[in-house]
């Protein structure tokens, strides 16, 4: 059976992945008198599409209850009025509980038996609002709920994965979105490495220092998307992604006494929308300049979070991915 959890506008939330083709996480983006449901699937060879659910928004009409000792004739009033106040008093309490349960079976109906066409988003779609800055967070956020959660299964946030896109091309931008989440425990010994593109980091011409960076490897066969470390951010959560996104709040946030801790969360919250948007923005952009595109991260090799637009699957384990990446060149011959 599928657990499943609506978030708010553009709010997220979730539980444990589901099995093969079953919902893991959603979030909802509302549009006037719609909204749109996105919603991760998790398959059984553990690759996950993102799809959407568009709805219209069901409005909740409670029918109020009168009772018939309410409408007292007009001579006996005075000798009702405080027993009238008590029962409107109980009336209330009936509605407002009427409602409440209501909306929660309205709410379990739309978990169990979503409403609306679902449609798996494309390459280019999810690329599209990921990297949007009009859109509204929506995904954004479900994404950072996906990889916040990684691998483990017993619970433990933090742990080593590689998150790994199946390679893209402007061809095959209207195919299906997949993505997979890859076991790295090789990474949970690994320390953060500050200074590795400490370089770039620094803001330009008097401008203020960005939140996140980008800027092609040595080898110019990469675009490179880095967060910046943020002042009362413990550097531990910049080793990898799944210590960045996985890494406890309370753990990851140790300002000091000049900083105050909810500004620096909100900051990091913030970040880490910005990551995904600046990658997803990249990889539209290598597009155009290059015949393949492979999404993902491995940090294996430098100990600092890094998103690689790569031409080439370079350090993907995924090797369905990589069959896709050759298919993908032989078609181009």
């Amino acid at each position: 059976m599928t657990e499943t959890m609506t978030g708010a506008m553009a709010g997220v939330t979730g539980e444990a992945m589901a099995a093969d083709g079953e919902l893991a996480r959603s979030a909802t983006r509302q549009e006037g008198t719609q909204h749109t449901r996105f919603l991760i699937e998790k398959h059984r060879n553990g690759i996950l599409t993102v799809a959407s659910v568009v709805e219209k928004e069901e409005e909740l009409h409670v029918g109020k209850k009168e009772g018939d000792d309410t409408r007292k004739s007009a001579q006996h009033v005075q000798q009702h009025v405080q027993q009238q106040q008590q029962q409107q008093q109980q009336h209330k309490q009936q509605h407002k509980q009427q409602k409440q349960q209501k909306q929660q079976q309205q709410h379990t109906h739309q978990q169990q038996h979503p409403q609306g066409h679902r449609e798996r988003l494309t390459a280019r779609r999810v690329l599209g609002l990921l990297s949007s800055q009009t859109e509204s967070d929506a995904l954004r956020r479900l994404f950072v709920d996906v990889l916040q959660h990684g691998v483990d299964d017993n619970g433990r946030t933090g742990a080593g994965f590689f998150w790994e896109c199946e390679p893209m091309t402007l061809h095959t931008l209207d195919d299906t979105f997949r993505m997979r989440l890859v076991p790295a425990p090789a990474l949970d010994a690994i320390s953060t490495d500050v200074d590795a593109f400490s370089e770039h980091f620094g803001g330009t011409d008097g401008q203020p220092q960005p939140r996140v960076v980008h800027f092609s490897n040595l080898g110019g066969d990469a675009e490179l998307t880095v967060p910046v470390p943020l002042q009362g951010v413990d550097t531990r959560a910049y080793a990898h992604i799944g210590t960045y996104y996985g890494l406890q709040d309370r753990v990851a946030v140790a300002a000091d006494g000049d900083q105050d801790s909810s500004n620096v969360l909100s900051a990091l919250q913030q970040q880490r929308l910005d990551v995904l948007r600046v990658a997803a923005d990249q990889a539209l952009a290598r597009l155009h300049r290059q015949p393949v595109i492979c999404l993902s991260t491995s940090g294996l090799g430098v100990s600092y979070l890094h998103v690689r637009v790569d031409e080439r699957p370079k350090y993907y384990v995924s090797r369905d991915f990589k069959d896709t990446y050759t298919r993908l060149l032989r078609s181009r011959t």
